[in-house]
């Protein structure tokens, strides 16, 4: 084993890097210590890897030569396994969930219900908001409503959505007809239609009341 591990060293480092080996073999998990001084002989520059990709590529490569060495070393009597212990992986995830939830049990300052009312807190919040908008678009397009009523040619040409259907039809329709001009063509009606999608207080008043509809989806 010590010979694989400094066969294994010598091939990947090569002779530049100076380290030191510790060989313990009183365990049942015989294994061998290692300590490198990164500081290059020649160069005295430092062993870096550009990322941690490639450091866990370079030692992956390290274990893999070590497995190697040892199976010809031994003539094939020991293999060493280069694969994550994936029990031992979600062992010490157990271990670490029973650490926190004791320090939690014992941790008398951490209420949950403080974090539970803070995020209520902050969702009622919210809600208020939106109640007090969705208040003051009501109001507004009360206030056009009774514009409209006292406006009579706006009064007979245009009726006000009541849901958002409606409104998407009448904003469809007003879209087109803003895209159209005024031609000695163009009938009594349409002449009308085209004088209502451009008035100011129509358009007011569909753009308010697609800004209620839209604050009262997020209630």
């Amino acid at each position: 084993m010590e010979l694989s591990a400094y066969q294994t060293l010598t091939n990947t480092l090569g002779y530049d890097y100076p380290f030191i080996m510790k060989l313990h073999t009183h365990q049942n998990n015989p294994h061998v210590h290692v300590i490198i001084n990164k500081t290059n002989k020649i160069t005295n520059k430092q062993l870096r890897f550009n990322s941690k990709d490639s450091c866990k590529e370079f030692y992956h490569t390290l274990r893999e030569t070590f497995k190697d060495y040892l199976f010809a070393n031994s003539k094939g009597e020991l293999q060493y396994s280069n694969t994550p212990n994936i029990h031992k992986a979600i062992k010490d995830i157990e271990t670490e969930l029973d650490t926190l939830e004791t320090q939690a049990r014992n941790n008398k300052s951490f209420r949950h219900e403080n974090y539970f009312y803070k995020v209520l807190g902050s969702a009622t919040s919210q809600i208020e908001s939106l109640k007090k908008r969705e208040n003051a678009l009501s109001d507004h397009l009360d206030s056009l409503k009774s514009l409209l009523e006292k406006t009579h040619w706006e009064k007979e040409k245009f009726t006000p959505p009541t849901n958002e259907k409606e409104f998407n039809r009448q904003l469809k329709e007003i879209k087109w007809l803003n895209k159209e001009s005024l031609t000695p063509k163009n009938t009594y009606k349409k002449i009308q239609k085209l004088a209502v999608c451009k008035s100011p207080l129509i358009k007011d008043y569909l753009y308010t009341t697609k800004k209620l509809f839209a604050t009262q989806k997020r209630l």
